[in-house]
């Protein structure tokens, strides 16, 4: 009975190391920031933008949606569609479908709302959902509605909106299904967000908007032609500034304007991970309607874009954190172990320095000894210098290599090289029987490996595992710091 229930344990030990590896390794990265590749013709070309139709990402979502109305969401989240009660005649299986989005200046994914062509009595309310990283270049008041007519060009419905910058979304009123996005009409654009010493990136301000319908925006019409993303006049832009002043220095790095495009240069020297805003003025009037006659004027518009610049060597304190309640077989102690090391992470290379891997003494806490299910049956911790945690040296590689896209992140994978890992040792007696000792066994080290995102900040990566019916659990983190 008990050498079933030391197996039984092992298992989960080798199941959970294994699939905390497996969980890591596919975190997600954040979303991919939409590149915008602007013309540099500024005044030709006003004809709408005709794009291919995006391919589907993800999975659709779908919901019976009658007369009284209701609400559906993306399966991202992403936006959520409201209709009213009085928009629908009849019961309708109304489709959200996520896609790539082909619209210049597209934030984002792009939604196509199914089924295509379905009309409103009543407008129904589409809401936008947007981050951070989203409005990095741009402001709220300058998000657009997009959608794609049947010639496939790119339009804007945008005669009222309502903008909540707390809860970050911005919401549309519409009255017929096709395909949807928001875009930045006007932004200073960026080719590249995170630099390392010396790397340039391109800046342009660029609109997406006829220039003739500029100071229209909102108008009574509310259609608006979206064009293929271009520059702004070079008379339209102003104050080129890095961290607030021109120029720039060693520390922020330096900016070299040309009307509406700048060069930006890291600094030679990063001595830790730092956000860098350039800004610029652009000379325009910009009416924004908004829901309930609300009307903003925009006045000389100032834009800006947050660059992130990290130092070619990163190093970070590693902690990992291994607790399993029930490693004994009379009771459910909480058994700890664990160690530290140092990652440093030299452009594309990792190296973990074998001197600063250090191994915790294994310890046991919550040990009563008796079992007080089965009365006279005692277990005793035998403590020990290797527990199931001992890494005597490890390896890395980071992904991707080289220059990445903006919103790309790094990623650091670290194999750990675990030497003589045992099952805890216990001393056990049974009712009337003398003591022997169980455990003590081989058994892989945990982790066998893991990974984390190049961030300058501290990270927890957790695992756990619910209690199985014995009640054992598994509840593991790997702590990411960077040291500065």
């Amino acid at each position: 009975m008990l050498l079933k229930y030391l197996l039984t344990r092992l298992c989960i030990i080798v199941i959970g190391s294994s699939f905390l590896f497996g969980c890591i390794k596919n975190l997600p990265s954040n979303n991919i920031i939409p590149v915008v590749t602007p013309s540099t013709d500024t005044t030709d070309d006003e004809s709408a933008a005709v794009t291919a139709i995006g391919t589907p990402s993800g999975n659709p979502v779908t919901q019976n949606i009658g007369p009284g109305g209701g609400s559906i969401t993306s399966e991202d989240g992403r936006i959520q569609l409201m209709i009213p009660a009085g928009a629908l005649t009849a019961t309708t299986n109304i489709t959200i479908q996520a896609i790539t989005n082909e619209c210049p200046g597209g934030i984002g994914l792009a939604y196509n709302l199914e089924p295509s062509g379905t009309k409103f009595s009543i407008p129904a309310i589409l809401i936008f959902h947007y981050s951070q990283d989203d409005i990095n270049g741009t402001d709220p008041q300058l998000l657009y509605t997009a959608y794609q007519d049947s010639l496939q060009q790119w339009k804007s419905d945008d005669a009222d909106k309502e903008i909540d910058t707390v809860a970050k979304t911005v919401s549309f009123d519409i009255n017929h299904f096709t395909i949807w996005s928001v875009l930045a009409g006007l932004t200073l654009h960026t080719d590249k967000r995170v630099l390392r010493e010396n790397e340039y990136a391109n800046l342009e301000v660029v609109n997406a908007l006829k220039n003739s319908q500029w100071e229209l925006t909102g108008g009574s019409t509310g259609i608006f032609t979206i064009t293929n993303a271009k520059s702004v006049s070079k008379s339209s832009v102003s104050n080129w500034l890095i961290n607030g002043s021109t120029g720039g220095n060693s520390l922020d790095g330096y900016l070299l304007p040309a009307g509406s495009s700048a060069l930006y240069t890291a600094p030679g020297e990063i001595d830790e991970t730092r956000t860098v805003p350039i800004s610029v003025t652009v000379l325009k009037t910009i009416r924004v309607h908004l829901k309930k006659a609300i009307i903003t004027e925009l006045k000389e518009i100032k834009l800006t874009v947050y660059l992130t610049i990290i130092p070619k060597k990163l190093t970070y304190n590693v902690q990992i954190k291994y607790h399993f309640i029930g490693q004994s077989a009379c009771f459910l102690d909480d058994y700890y172990d664990g160690a530290t090391m140092l990652v440093v992470v030299d452009g594309d290379n990792v190296s973990i320095p074998t001197s600063s891997i250090v191994n915790q003494y294994p310890t046991v806490t919550n040990s009563p000894n008796a079992n007080i299910n089965v009365p006279g049956e005692i277990c005793t911790f035998v403590p020990g210098d290797v527990g199931e945690v001992n890494i005597t040296d490890a390896t890395g590689t980071v992904t991707p290599t080289g220059p990445v896209q903006p919103g790309v992140e790094r990623r650091v994978a670290v194999q750990c090289i675990q030497e003589s890992t045992t099952y805890p040792l216990w001393e056990h007696k049974g009712p009337g029987s003398a003591f022997s000792k169980t455990g003590g066994f081989a058994l892989p080290g945990y982790p066998q490996a893991f990974s984390f995102t190049l961030l300058d900040e501290v990270k927890d990566y957790p695992y756990d595992t619910p209690p199985n019916a014995a009640g054992l659990e598994i509840h593991a983190v790997i702590t990411v710091s960077p040291v500065h």
